[in-house]
């Protein structure tokens, strides 16, 4: 009888520890999963549609003019993940007015000095977030990491506070998932645009990272045949906003 009692409380002590287990699993897995749900369909109409999304980080620069006019020229629109430089204020306005978005980037792209707090991301991130809707009227609602979401610079403390504030304000933060490695040095025009071109077919939500540098050179130069060669892909070119589903390194790099 002893026996048959202690049995029984092994398997009713098995059978809660095994539930607690599958609960917690399963709030994680929904958690998971559900994250992206409310983006499901669209994941489908960006690859039905061929969807693509360029970005160009660290503008304005001497070369955003020439950025815009070849985007225009291809009926094209992008999204310019800003720093904080007040001699380009016309620069800002162009961006918005020509139809394409802005996304935050930075004050200071220094990841010691970005990530060296909360309060000094923060400081960081205000600066930048008032300057663009001051000079522009834009209240943005899209954002960057500094060397992306990833890098090793930002404690994972630091990194879901700064989640946790974004989200908060109604901010989703977006990295990329084609690099055109224009900020390698040595590169050439024909590398930029392969490393697009050859690479798109492959994503669902094709989100394409470049620079706007006063020094890139090579990147301004194969923008046209970039675009010309995708547009006879089939691609189309659009902003992004908060209806796209966001790519997060190490989170959702593409969608299955």
């Amino acid at each position: 009888m002893k026996f048959f009692k202690y049995n029984i409380f092994i398997i009713i002590f098995i059978f809660i520890i095994t539930n607690i287990h599958y609960s917690k699993t399963n709030e994680i897995y929904n958690t998971y999963i559900n994250y992206p749900s409310k983006y499901m369909h669209t994941v489908d109409y960006i690859k039905k549609n061929k969807y693509c999304y360029f970005t160009f980080d660290d503008g304005p620069s001497l070369n955003t003019d020439y950025i815009l006019d070849v985007l225009d020229k291809y009926n094209a629109k992008a999204t310019f993940f800003v720093i904080y430089k007040p001699h380009y204020k016309n620069q800002y306005i162009k961006i918005i007015n020509k139809g394409h978005n802005i996304g935050i980037h930075c004050t200071n792209h220094n990841k010691n000095i970005v990530y060296a707090s909360f309060e000094k991301w923060l400081k960081d991130f205000n600066n930048i977030y008032n300057f663009v809707y001051e000079t522009t009227g834009h209240k943005s609602t899209l954002y960057r990491f500094p060397f992306g979401s990833s890098n090793n610079a930002i404690p994972n403390e630091l990194k879901t506070k700064i989640i946790n504030y974004l989200h908060t304000n109604g901010i989703e933060y977006y990295d990329w998932n084609i690099s055109s490695s224009d900020s390698t040095v040595g590169i050439t025009i024909e590398e930029i645009k392969n490393n697009i071109t050859s690479n798109i077919s492959q994503r669902k939500v094709p989100l394409i990272l470049m620079h706007d540098g006063a020094s890139k050179i090579e990147t301004v130069k194969s923008l046209p045949l970039i675009l010309e060669e995708l547009q006879i892909m089939g691609y189309q070119f659009q902003k992004l906003d908060n209806t796209v589903p966001p790519i997060q390194q190490k989170i959702h790099w593409d969608y299955k």
